[in-house]
């Protein structure tokens, strides 16, 4: 299968204990899989992102949170998300674990050929020295594509309301589902009835309050949070693998972007939000 990149998973390696991203992708690899249809250096401006959260009392009540992503570069936004992956530019770095979530070490070359290198603090020369050198590309951000895990219940219980999936209609219908999603189950199958039977004794219990079809629906949508996120058997749930695109659930961007990643000449990696997204009120 040319051009075409195929991980066969198995039950032991999907443990997150002993998983390690895309530590079977060959150098390169993305070129020739992400970036067939991909292009980071295409201009693309900003996109619209808007998150929708729920609180968990009677009303699920709403919360939306409204950003403008620079996506790629502008004149407002020279830098921008994917001036990482922009074949100009050059960003190497050195992790001391397998996940990749601690990076001591950046290296930086730019469009003009120069270099710059940011530390971290209490790095040695050793870890720079021995540490095997990478070449940022597309998965160091999008490292979950494949079969993403949601991060937290939370987020996917929202996801399902804000997609009408689950009833909003339905009172406490948030808290509901992510107590159900979150109990201990031996199997997905036990958990599918669980879930099934709690919704369906929960407001039935709520005179007047349960409309059926409502329900059926919720069930269902609750049913497939938990199918697409918890696996028993491979000891897989939410949140067992860091999402790296962002920063709310791991430590993502700011794996670099924290300010303490310091060049010789004392400037830092910058944790500005607005580099890469602004709010809007």
């Amino acid at each position: 299968m040319r051009g075409w990149l195929v991980w066969i998973v198995t039950s032991e390696r999907a443990r997150p204990d002993s998983f390690t991203p895309s530590a079977e992708m060959p150098a390169g690899a993305q070129a020739q899989t992400c970036a067939r249809c991909h292009t980071p250096g295409r201009a693309v401006g900003d996109r619209i992102r808007t998150i929708h959260e729920y609180a968990d009392d009677e009303a699920n009540a709403e919360t939306t949170t409204v950003l403008q992503m620079h996506v790629s570069r502008t004149p407002s936004s020279p830098k921008a998300i994917h001036w990482h992956a922009n074949p100009d530019i050059k960003v190497e770095y050195i992790a001391t674990d397998a996940e990749r979530q601690t990076i001591p070490y950046v290296r930086v070359t730019d469009a003009d050929g120069q270099v710059k290198e940011y530390v971290a603090p209490d790095t040695t020369e050793q870890q720079i020295r021995d540490g095997q050198r990478r070449t940022m590309d597309c998965i160091d951000c999008h490292n979950t594509v494949g079969h993403p895990i949601s991060p937290t219940p939370e987020g996917a219980v929202d996801s399902a309301i804000g997609a009408a999936r689950v009833s909003r209609d339905l009172p406490f219908v948030r808290r509901e589902g992510i107590r159900l999603v979150t109990a201990s189950y031996p199997d997905q199958d036990a958990a599918l009835r669980a879930i099934d039977e709690g919704l369906r004794s929960f407001y039935a219990s709520q005179a007047g309050s349960g409309d059926p079809q409502a329900v059926a629906r919720s069930v269902s949508g609750v049913q497939e949070v938990y199918r697409r996120n918890v696996f028993p058997t491979m000891k897989v749930s939410f949140g067992s693998y860091p999402d790296n695109k962002g920063h709310t659930t791991s430590n993502g961007c700011f794996r670099c972007h924290d300010e303490s990643h310091t060049a010789k000449d004392g400037t830092t990696i910058s944790a500005d939000c607005e580099m890469c997204h602004k709010q809007v009120e």
